[in-house]
């Protein structure tokens, strides 16, 4: 069988995974460091939790305006911007460090460390689906080469026919919504074509002996008892 070339794992993609693998990483460790060296300093519990319960109130209002932003700004420049920002940061803490009362700055510095990740992940989020190829649709372990009409499960070419590749195609463009029998023949096979709606059962069976880990209990290619099929993301 041929082996898919690999729709997820381009050179773009890569790139922000490791982008944020070492942002990330920074950032969870003055998350997981600063907290610490407070209690270390003072030896107080309370007000250790305190500083931790306040530095999660910024992530949650900058959620939204992070959203708002990667919906109208350039998703590259708001992720490099806030990289630069973090990094800042961490070396005016650095240079404040000894200079400054240790619990303002401890707590401005973790506010704004966490008010940058919640800016930043919405921007991430966004991003991940522009770096796909547009002409492939993947859900799950089932990728469609929408250019070629082709399919892969698990990374493995998968024939499929004319009539089987259009039905799963359908389905893979709308998960979730339901589609009879007739609404099916309809589209895939045409209003004038006179067979029988039992056509359409055998293609699913076949689209789920293709596709589907288990045939049996498919994960993707589903039935609506009494009304239909669809298919589950």
């Amino acid at each position: 069988m041929e082996t898919q070339k690999s729709a997820l794992f381009t050179r773009d993609f890569t790139l922000v995974v490791i982008g944020q693998i070492i942002s990330l990483f920074g950032n969870a460790i003055l998350h997981f460091a600063l907290p610490l060296y407070l209690l270390r300093e003072t030896g107080s519990i309370t007000l250790f939790g305190v500083v931790n319960a306040c530095s999660f109130l910024p992530m949650i209002l900058m959620g939204p305006i992070g959203g708002t932003a990667a919906d109208r700004v350039h998703k590259g420049r708001i992720m490099v911007g806030l990289d630069f920002l973090t990094a800042g940061l961490t070396v005016a803490y650095t240079l404040l460090w000894g200079k400054a009362p240790l619990v303002p700055l401890v707590i401005g510095t973790l506010m704004l460390l966490y008010a940058i990740a919640g800016a930043y992940q919405p921007a991430v989020q966004a991003s991940l689906p522009l770096l796909l190829a547009p002409d492939r649709l993947t859900q799950g372990s089932i990728t469609l080469d929408v250019a070629e009409r082709a399919a892969w499960r698990d990374g493995m070419r998968v024939d499929l026919t004319a009539k089987e590749y259009d039905l799963i195609e359908l389905l893979m463009r709308n998960p979730r919504r339901v589609y009879s029998r007739e609404n099916l023949m309809n589209v895939v096979w045409g209003y004038s074509y006179a067979g029988d709606y039992r056509t359409v059962d055998v293609h699913i069976r076949r689209l789920r002996e293709k596709l589907e880990e288990n045939p049996a209990e498919p994960d993707h290619i589903m039935t609506k008892w009494g009304v239909g099929y669809y298919f589950k993301e």
